[in-house]
This record gives C-alpha cells, structure tokens and sequence, in this order.
C-alpha cells in the first residue's frame, strides 16, 4: 500500500479503537458495574488491556498466551 493508504488505515483503525473502547466503558458503567472478563485478538486485546487500564474495577485480569 502507499504511505497515503497505509495513514489512512492507522487512522480509521485508531478511530475504531478508541470508540470500541468508549462504548464498551459506557455500556459497563450503565449496565454492568461488576468485573467482566474481557477475551480479544488483535486489535481486541489492545481495547481489552487499554480499558483494564482506565477502568480496573469492572474487569477481573487473567492472562493467556495463545500461539498459532
């Protein structure tokens, strides 16, 4: 892909990132108010870590390593 493209990709997917993880913050403090486990690849470990961060109440931490 070209520089242009691949910006474009970084940007939409920083974008996505950050509503991902301010909805899933919205719908906890609205509806859940208990630890959840979170599961995701990819760019959905990034959310999960990234929300384990900002909000540590709502989530109990395990971690596993999964190589393919």
């Amino acid at each position: 892909p070209s520089h242009r493209e691949a910006a474009t990709a970084s940007i939409v997917a920083d974008v996505h990132y950050k509503t991902c993880n301010c909805l899933l913050g919205k719908l906890w403090k609205s509806n859940i108010r208990r630890p959840m486990i979170l599961v995701g690849p990819s760019l959905g470990a990034a959310v999960a870590i990234d929300f384990a961060l900002n909000i540590p109440d709502a989530v109990r931490i395990s971690f596993k390593l999964v190589s393919h």
